[in-house]
């Protein structure tokens, strides 16, 4: 599947030619010829165009015996150059000088009506474009938020203002109810250890109490 991009090589040429070329009564062979010499130039990155025969005008459809009459009326016309030592052929763009009249149903006013049409349809077009790009990229952010697809802590955000309001302010409530959490369970140990190291529960006051006074029986009978 064919698949042309500019990025391959393009015919760089300015729309006030293109304009000419439409508004002046040139022939279909004559279109034809202008712009087979201008791929051979232009599209090459030249101003001439070396085409050593006059046979090989037959590649743009031109037969043979109307390649001469064609050729000797455009240079006649001063739309071409001709040079016929080296065999170039250049496209003359001043086209004040061409001798060609235009063609009889030319209307410049609806012309120009045309191009302001689609000029502004072409504004229009990229409007809508850039406007559904930003939905998209709106859309993709938030939805990574909401439905917890997206980790932040592996993407690119490296710091809390980089991500949205919403998650910003979902990880400061963690953060402060598991802080407010930790405090109140230091200060339950704390209590607990306290307590446990001042006062002991009756049942092992009494048997250490117990305990004391045999090891004191003891002593003394073996002081005896």
């Amino acid at each position: 599947m064919v698949n042309p991009q500019k990025e391959h090589g393009y015919v760089g040429i300015a729309n006030e030619i293109w304009d000419e070329v439409i508004r002046r009564n040139f022939t279909k062979r004559q279109k034809d010829i202008l712009m087979f010499i201008w791929r051979l130039s232009y599209g090459c990155n030249r101003k001439v165009a070396h085409i050593p025969k006059q046979k090989d005008f037959e590649l743009c459809g031109i037969r043979q015996g109307h390649i001469k009459a064609e050729l000797e009326h455009l240079i006649d016309s001063k739309v071409i150059l001709f040079d016929k030592e080296q065999k170039n052929y250049q496209f003359n763009k001043k086209y004040d000088e061409w001798d060609l009249s235009p063609v009889s149903q030319w209307d410049q006013e609806r012309f120009r009506e045309l191009l302001h049409l689609n000029l502004s349809q072409a504004k229009k077009s990229k409007k809508t474009v850039r406007k559904s790009e930003e939905k998209v990229t709106e859309t993709g952010s938030y939805e990574g938020v909401n439905s917890g697809k997206k980790n932040y802590q592996n993407s690119n955000f490296s710091e809390d203002e980089n991500l949205p309001k919403q998650e910003v302010c979902k990880n400061q409530k963690l953060t402060e109810k598991g802080s407010l959490e930790n405090k109140n369970l230091l200060k339950r140990e704390v209590g607990l250890t306290e307590k446990g190291s001042l006062t002991l529960p009756k049942r092992l006051r009494g048997k250490a109490l117990r305990l004391s006074k045999k090891g004191l029986k003891i002593k003394r009978l073996k002081k005896k």
